[in-house]
C-alpha cells in the first residue's frame, strides 16, 4: 500500500505549495526516510508539496517510526525545534 501526503513545507516565496524535493531528498533521507517527492509523478517535473511513501512491507510500529522521522525532517526543514 502506498500513501500520498501533501506536506507543508517553507516556500519562503509567499507561495501557498512548497516543494517537497528537497525536504524529501535530502533531509528525510538522512534520518533513514525513503519517499518520493511528488515531482517524480509529473511529465515536467513540476514543484509538488506532495510525497508518495509505501508502507506495505512495514510492521505497524516501523510506520510510526516513519512518520516520526518524516515529521522530523519537515520541522527541521522549516527551521523549527523537533521536540
Amino acid at each position: 500500500t502506498s500513501h500520498r501526503f501533501k506536506l507543508l513545507v517553507n516556500t519562503g516565496d509567499g507561495a501557498e505549495e512548497g516543494d517537497s524535493n528537497s525536504v524529501i531528498r535530502t533531509t528525510a533521507l538522512e534520518r533513514g526516510v525513503l519517499a518520493l517527492p511528488g515531482a517524480v509523478f509529473y511529465p515536467n517535473g513540476r514543484k509538488s508539496a506532495y510525497v508518495r511513501a509505501s508502507f506495505s512491507q512495514l510492521e505497524p510500529q516501523d510506520v510510526d517510526e516513519a512518520l516520526k522521522r518524516l515529521r522530523g525532517a519537515i520541522l527541521d526543514s522549516r527551521g523549527m525545534p523537533n521536540n
